[in-house]
């Protein structure tokens, strides 16, 4: 018993070792040019960081959102890729949000990280309360809106429940009203669901950091389902997984599973309020990006979302070769991939510069 005990102990210290060797290889800090913080109505301490323009040549600022289990890189993935940065430098006023547990957000209270959240915490406290301090800061009476995967899901849930003023035009990266067209595999896990009350938190960083290497040199299953890796050089999928990739809480994943595992239908906890059937209301301008090599998000999901959309200001872009672009995009890298600043980045800003 002493022997395995020592053993495992071992085990542990070499792979904490490893793991902070590969931090010094694929860290990246990243952290705009100031710190701000919006505080929700349960207590969370959102990160607000604010990327500041030379010369602001746009008066309504920008809110950029991350995607499921990420976090401010999904907007600032360095100097060569970073819509955060690139809006920055063509005079807009920008500010990427973290939501709750993710990056520098925490609860005082509670620690960093403490996993009991859900869809509903997002939509109904992290995103009212970060346009709020947005508009607060700033002095603006609404801001334009940039969501990228469920960032994106969140932009129409909260016009939505809001039936708000605050958001002038907004863009959605890869982000769908439904799920009703996912790989099988994922719908049969879906409907384990119910272990997920036994555990305190997924530990998504545990199994993917320990395995970059193995990322970096081959392409993965896991890979292809993040991005297109003819867009994303593997040595930066690896980067990408070090500073992107969150740890996920049974709430929220339990949530997206139930949805899945019925009728792919977005609903609130309760399963009351179903978010697709309330599109039709939304009359704010939005721009929808969908890659036709998504296969984590399913681009029918998207377009669906277009045609449902009240607004007669509204636009559907497929990133496809087909439709001449460079690449079949995958879901990460719509603005993370090596020709997105060339080819998606235009899109973005020629819709938020409009009257702006």
């Amino acid at each position: 018993m002493m022997d395995a005990i020592l053993w495992l102990s071992f085990f542990i210290l070499l792979m904490h070792v490893y793991v902070r060797l590969l931090g010094r290889k694929y860290y990246m800090p990243v952290m705009g040019d100031a710190i701000h913080f919006a505080t929700t109505v349960d207590g969370w301490r959102l990160t607000l960081l604010h990327y500041i323009p030379t010369e602001q040549k746009h008066p309504v600022p920008i809110l950029l959102m991350h995607g499921l289990g990420a976090n401010r890189y999904n907007m600032d993935y360095g100097q060569g890729v970073s819509i955060a940065r690139h809006l920055r430098d063509l005079g807009f006023d920008v500010w990427v949000g973290e939501m709750r547990g993710r990056g520098l957000s925490y609860r005082p209270d509670r620690g960093r990280h403490f996993y009991t959240w859900n869809f509903d915490d997002y939509n109904y406290k992290d995103i009212p309360a970060l346009i709020d301090r947005v508009c607060e800061l700033t002095g603006a009476p609404e801001i334009d809106y940039l969501g990228h995967s469920m960032g994106g899901i969140l932009l129409y849930s909260y016009l939505i429940t809001t039936k708000q003023t605050r958001i002038r035009r907004g863009v959605t990266v890869g982000s769908p009203i439904h799920f009703g067209h996912v790989d099988e595999l994922l719908r049969k896990l879906a409907r384990l669901r119910g272990i997920l009350r036994f555990i305190p938190f997924i530990p998504i960083r545990w199994f993917v950091i320990p395995t970059l290497p193995l990322h970096a040199s081959f392409r993965t299953g896991f890979v292809k389902n993040q991005v297109n890796p003819d867009n994303v050089s593997l040595q930066e999928v690896a980067r990408l997984g070090y500073n992107l990739i969150c740890n996920l809480s049974p709430g929220e994943i339990g949530q997206f599973a139930e949805w899945i595992g019925t009728d792919g239908k977005i609903r609130s906890t309760d399963g009351s309020f179903v978010f697709i059937d309330h599109l039709p209301e939304v009359k704010t301008p939005i721009l929808l990006l969908a890659g036709a090599g998504d296969q984590l998000v399913s681009i029918h999901g998207v377009k669906h979302a277009y045609e449902l959309i009240g607004s007669e200001d509204k636009k559907y872009v497929e990133l496809s070769k087909a439709n001449g672009y460079q690449h079949d995009y995958g879901h990460g890298d719509l603005l993370i991939g090596n020709s997105a600043p060339a080819e998606v980045f235009p899109l973005i800003v020629e819709w938020i510069a409009k009257d702006n």
